[in-house]
């Protein structure tokens, strides 16, 4: 008797299986009315898109030579940026973070900063992140705290540019505490 049972038990889940799907349409409609949702993407990603498609085309004119001869490996085609108004003119300046071996050695990464149009206007060497701006004002720029070698370094812009090589600036002191720090995320990367 118990082997009949077993075998109507296992007949019905054979005759069931076999059976179509009825549920299935009634999943593909909630599928569509879930599908439009798909573009909908963080307002970070929103704001920051236009500006990550400027500097992908800077980074590929910038770097052609060396993108057209195959030495930047794909790792080294990543970068993080952010932007903020560092001589109050209403315009935000553009920090790039460049990734990878071709951009980064021992004492920290290339980082570019760069003006609304996408013209560089510092190139940092030897920089580690969060890239930090200080309240304090030099030249009409606020004043940068990046840093290089373990270390963090107060960057003043000159009139033309900021210092390169931030390890050769003096080192920070209480202004740590009142710089808004950029570049902290490194999740949201772009690829150039």
């Amino acid at each position: 008797m118990k082997k009949v049972l077993i075998g109507i038990g296992m007949l019905s889940a054979v005759l069931v299986a076999c059976q179509p799907n009825v549920g299935a349409e009634k999943a593909d409609s909630t599928t569509d009315t879930i599908a439009g949702t798909e573009n909908v993407v963080p307002a970070v990603t929103d704001t920051l898109q236009p500006v990550a498609e400027k500097v992908t085309a800077v980074l590929q004119k910038l770097y052609a030579d060396d993108l057209s001869k195959q030495l930047i490996d794909s790792n080294s085609r990543r970068f993080n940026i952010a932007v903020a108004d560092l001589n109050n003119d209403g315009s935000n300046e553009i920090f790039v973070k460049l990734n990878g071996g071709y951009f980064c050695g021992s004492g920290g990464c290339t980082v570019l900063l760069l003006n609304d149009q996408g013209t560089v206007i510092t190139k940092f060497t030897v920089t580690d992140t969060p890239v930090s701006v200080s309240a304090n004002l030099t030249n009409g720029w606020k004043d940068l705290l990046l840093p290089s070698n373990g270390k963090i370094h107060v960057v003043k812009y000159n009139g033309k540019a900021y210092p390169s090589n931030p390890s050769m600036q003096p080192a920070a002191g209480k202004e740590v505490t009142t710089a808004v720090p950029l570049l902290d995320n490194p999740a949201m990367s772009y690829n150039f």
